[in-house]
C-alpha cells in the first residue's frame, strides 16, 4: 500500500513539474478575496498548455497549424477569417469577480485582406463578452459588447511586428479602456443585472485575417481606478487655408476617468502664420462627458508665400493640463480660366453654388500667383469670358510674387470678356497691369474691393522707358455696372468707362498716386448715360485731388452753414461729374443693435403712474456704446 502511495506522489510530482508555474487561486477563492492570474506561456507543446487548464476551440475546421509556441509566445492564426480563428479560454475564475482587470501584451505578425494590425482582447462575463480591439483597418479602437459596437476612439496605426498592451477594467459596472496604458474611454453597461457583468473566462482569440502572438496574459480582481484627466480631439489634423480666408476646426474636451471641471483652451500659431482664437476659450465638462470649442482661423493678411504652420490648441485645469497640434498649409494657387458656362467646375475654383441668380457660382478664398513655374510672370489671375450663368468671385488675393515680365491685351487681376451677371467683392487685386477689366459685359458689380496696379515699364526702341500699367478699373461697352465701396489706387488713372452705358459708380476712395503719370482719375465717355453719385444724402466717390470746400448741405449745397461730409462743389472729369464728391475716405457704417426698456412706476398721489422707456444703440462688432437715451413720462 505504502509502495502505491509513493508511485502516485511521484506521478503527480512529475506533472506539476512539467507544468509551467501559474499564480492562480484556489476556484472557491470569493469576491471578497484578492485574486490574481499571469501566464507567461513558457511552453513547448500546446499539450502542456492544455494541462495547464487552457482549452483549445474545439472547432474541427480549425487544424492544429492554426496554434504554435515559440519562445514563450502564444501564436494564433485566423488565415481564412473570423469563423476559422484560433481561440484558447480557460472558465477556472473563482466566483464573484465582480470588479476585474485583464490586460494581454499582443502583436500582429501578418495580415491578409487589408485588416493591417488588427489585435483584439476579448473577456467574458456571466452576462455579457467584452471585445476591445485594435483595428488596422479602420484605423481605430472598438469596444464591442455582445457582437455590437458601442464606442470608437480614433487615432490607431497599425504595425507588424509591434508589441501593444490591450486592457480593460470592470469597476462597478463601468468598463475603462486602455491602449499602451493610456485610458481612452469609459463605457457604462446598461444592464444592472447582478452578477451579469462579473468575470466569467479568460480568452485569447486571432484577428479575422491576422496572425498574433501573445506575450501574456495577466488578469486580477483589483483593478486600480483611473487618474482623472481630460483628452483634446479635433476634427481635423490638417487644415488647407488661402488669402482672406477663414476656416473653423471643432476641438472636443472629454472627461476620462471621471474628470470634473473647467478646461481654458489657448491657442497658438507659429510666427506669420494664421490668426487663432477660441470660442469659447473655457468649457465645463461632466463626469464622463465631453464639450465642444471652435478653433477659428484666419489667414495672414500679407502676402503668402506657400508654407505650412503648426497650430496648437492647449487645454489646462490646474495641474492638469494637454495639447492637441493642427497642421496648417497656407497656399496659392495657379490662375483660373473659365471658358463658357461649361467652364464653372471644381478644377477651375468653382467652391460653391449652382449658377443662378438665387445660388450663384462661387470662387472665394484663393491666394493668386501671377508667377508660375518656368513662365513668365504675368497674364490674368481669373479670367472669365462667354458666360451667362451667375457668379461671385470673392475674397481672393491676386498678386505678383516677383515683377511682371509678360503682359498682353487681356491681362487684369480679374478679366470678365462677354459675361452676364457677375460679382467682384471684398478681394485685393495689386498684381497685374489693370486690376479688373470689364468689357461686352452686362450686370456686373465689382465692390468693397481694394485694388492697385504693379507698375511695369518697357523700352523703347528709342531708348526711353515707358510705363505700359493700365487703370485699376476699366469699363468698355458695357451696360448695367455697379462700382461701389472699393478702395482705388495706386495706378496709372482710376477707372476709366468706354462705352458703357447705365453705370453707377459711388462710395469709392480714389486715392493720391492713381494718377501717376498724370493720367485723370477717371474718364467716361458716356458721361450723360452714367451716374458717378448715388443723390443726396449718399454721396458720390472720395477724390484726393478735389480742392473743394464744405460748408453747406442739401441736395443744393446751399443750406449754409451746414457742412455734411460732402462737397458743395461738383468734381468733374472728361464728358461726366460727381454731384456730390466726399470730403473723406467712405467708410461703412457699423452695424447696429437696439435694446428697449420699459420701467412703470407708481407715484404717492393716487392714480399717477410714471414709465421711464430706454434705448441703448451699440455697434453690434465692437459692442460700443454709440447712443443712449432715457424718457420718463408722467400721467393719470
Amino acid at each position: 500500500m505504502r509502495s502505491i502511495v509513493v508511485s502516485l506522489f511521484l506521478i503527480v510530482l512529475s506533472i506539476l513539474v512539467a507544468i509551467p508555474s501559474l499564480n492562480i487561486s484556489p476556484v472557491s477563492a470569493s469576491g471578497s478575496q484578492s485574486w490574481s492570474f499571469r501566464d507567461d506561456f513558457n511552453y513547448t507543446s500546446i499539450s502542456q498548455l492544455q494541462t495547464a487548464g487552457w482549452t483549445v476551440n474545439p472547432n474541427p475546421n480549425i487544424p492544429l497549424s492554426y496554434y504554435g509556441l515559440s519562445n514563450s509566445t502564444m501564436i494564433l492564426k485566423a488565415p481564412n477569417g473570423p469563423d476559422n480563428a484560433a481561440s484558447i479560454s480557460r472558465s477556472d475564475i473563482p466566483a464573484n469577480v465582480s470588479n476585474w482587470s485583464v490586460s494581454i501584451r499582443v502583436e500582429s505578425t501578418l495580415n491578409l485582406r487589408g485588416n493591417f494590425g488588427t489585435m483584439e482582447l476579448p473577456v467574458p462575463t456571466v452576462g455579457h463578452l467584452y471585445e476591445w480591439t485594435a483595428h488596422g483597418y479602420y484605423s481605430n479602437f472598438q469596444l464591442i459588447v455582445d457582437h455590437v459596437i458601442v464606442a470608437t476612439f480614433p487615432g490607431y496605426s497599425a504595425q507588424l511586428n509591434v508589441w501593444h498592451v490591450l486592457r480593460l477594467d470592470m469597476i462597478n459596472g463601468t468598463v475603462n479602456m486602455y491602449f499602451d496604458g493610456t485610458l481612452l474611454g469609459s463605457y457604462s453597461q446598461p444592464d444592472k443585472t447582478p452578477g451579469n457583468t462579473n468575470l466569467s473566462g479568460l480568452e485569447l482569440v486571432a484577428s479575422a485575417w491576422n496572425n498574433n502572438g501573445f506575450d501574456w496574459i495577466q488578469a486580477s480582481s483589483s483593478p486600480v481606478p483611473p487618474t482623472p484627466f481630460f483628452t483634446l480631439t479635433s476634427s481635423t489634423s490638417s487644415i488647407s487655408l488661402a488669402y482672406h480666408q477663414s476656416v473653423n476646426a471643432t476641438i472636443t474636451v472629454t472627461s476620462k476617468g471621471g474628470f470634473t471641471g473647467a478646461v481654458n483652451l489657448v491657442a497658438s500659431s507659429q510666427s506669420g502664420g494664421p490668426s487663432v482664437t477660441m470660442v469659447p476659450a473655457t468649457v465645463s465638462v461632466s463626469n464622463g462627458g465631453s464639450a465642444l470649442s471652435t478653433l477659428e482661423l484666419q489667414a495672414p493678411v500679407d502676402p503668402i508665400s506657400p508654407a505650412t504652420y503648426s497650430v496648437n490648441v492647449t487645454g489646462s485645469d490646474g495641474a492638469l493640463s494637454t495639447t492637441v497640434s493642427i497642421s496648417v498649409v497656407v497656399d496659392t494657387r495657379a490662375p483660373i480660366y473659365i471658358n463658357g458656362n461649361s467652364g464653372f467646375r471644381p478644377a477651375n475654383g468653382v467652391n460653391g453654388g449652382s449658377g443662378t441668380k438665387s445660388d450663384p457660382y462661387i470662387i472665394s478664398g484663393f491666394a493668386i500667383d501671377l508667377c508660375q513655374p518656368g513662365m513668365l510672370c504675368g497674364g490674368s489671375g481669373i479670367f472669365v469670358n462667354n458666360t451667362s450663368m451667375s457668379f461671385i468671385i470673392s475674397n481672393v488675393y491676386v498678386h505678383s510674387s516677383g515683377p511682371i515680365r509678360s503682359f498682353g491685351y487681356y491681362d487684369a487681376d480679374v478679366y470678365l470678356l462677354n459675361v452676364a451677371n457677375a460679382v467682384v467683392e471684398n478681394s485685393t487685386l495689386t498684381g497685374s497691369r489693370s486690376g479688373v477689366t470689364v468689357s461686352g459685359s452686362t450686370n456686373v458689380t465689382i465692390s468693397g474691393n481694394m485694388i492697385s496696379d504693379q507698375p511695369i515699364y518697357t523700352v523703347g526702341s528709342n531708348g526711353v522707358s515707358y510705363q505700359t500699367t493700365g487703370p485699376c478699373i476699366t469699363v468698355s461697352s458695357s451696360t448695367n455696372v455697379v462700382v461701389s465701396g472699393n478702395t482705388i489706387g495706386p495706378c496709372v488713372g482710376g477707372m476709366v468707362a468706354n462705352g458703357a452705358t447705365n453705370m453707377l459708380v459711388y462710395r469709392n476712395s480714389f486715392l493720391a498716386g492713381t494718377n501717376t503719370t498724370g493720367a485723370p482719375f477717371a474718364s467716361d465717355s458716356q458721361g450723360s448715360n452714367n451716374k458717378w453719385d448715388n443723390g443726396y444724402p449718399s454721396g458720390g466717390n472720395y477724390w484726393s485731388d478735389y480742392t473743394g470746400v464744405d460748408n453747406c448741405s442739401g441736395p443744393q449745397q446751399n443750406i449754409c452753414p451746414s457742412p455734411d461730409g460732402i462737397g458743395d462743389t461738383p468734381y468733374s472729369f472728361s464728358s461726366a461729374q460727381d454731384r456730390y464728391p466726399l470730403m473723406k475716405p467712405f467708410v461703412d457704417p457699423p452695424a447696429v443693435s437696439y435694446s428697449v426698456h420699459f420701467q412703470t412706476s407708481s407715484s404717492a398721489n393716487p392714480g399717477t403712474v410714471s414709465r421711464t422707456i430706454s434705448v441703448i444703440a451699440t455697434n453690434s462688432t465692437s459692442g460700443e456704446m454709440i447712443v443712449a437715451a432715457k424718457r420718463t413720462v408722467t400721467y393719470q
